[in-house]
């Protein structure tokens, strides 16, 4: 996560990951790079053949840096592992000549989700939030779920005050 917007070249842990998109056939394509190694071991990790991390991504509209934005669900990045949700892979050489694979990725409006929100007694997973025994596509199965959810949460809470 990039707390704030940059006006220079970023370097480092936050130089480490480039994208680069473009609209094409009614989708975004945004491909994602970075290299294996963490520039800092403390704030990022070094990714290796044969392993699996999680992952989950936020794209923001408008330039905007808080509000307006799509999330995907958590996703397991695999380097090498072809059973991962999103399989990774290693590129030698100049990457804008490799032939990638495209991972199909949906994201959704999350609504104004807060730490504090998901510890609420409003929360109906409040309890499943804080003892970690399910994740989010436990409860919610489907993106359009989820999205509908957040709509009417959000609603809800602009009609109560």
């Amino acid at each position: 996560m990039l707390p704030q917007r940059f006006l220079r070249e970023p370097s480092g842990s936050r130089g480490a990951i480039r994208a680069a998109g473009e609209y094409e056939e009614g989708a975004w394509r945004i491909q994602l790079t970075r290299s294996l190694e963490a520039p800092n071991p403390l704030d990022s990790k070094t990714l290796s053949d044969g392993e699996v991390y999680q992952a989950a991504f936020a794209v923001h509209t408008n330039a905007s840096g808080a509000r307006w934005h799509l999330v995907s669900h958590p996703q397991t990045l695999g380097l090498g592992i072809e059973d991962a949700d999103i399989v990774a892979q290693r590129v030698d050489g100049d990457l804008s000549e490799a032939e990638v694979a495209w991972t199909e990725l949906q994201v959704y409006y999350p609504g104004q989700t807060t730490w504090q929100w998901l510890h609420r007694e409003e929360h109906p997973g409040k309890e499943a939030v804080e003892s970690r025994t399910i994740g989010i596509r436990d409860i919610h199965l489907s993106l359009e779920e989820i999205a509908d959810f957040a709509v009417e949460l959000e609603q809800e809470r602009a009609t109560s005050h």
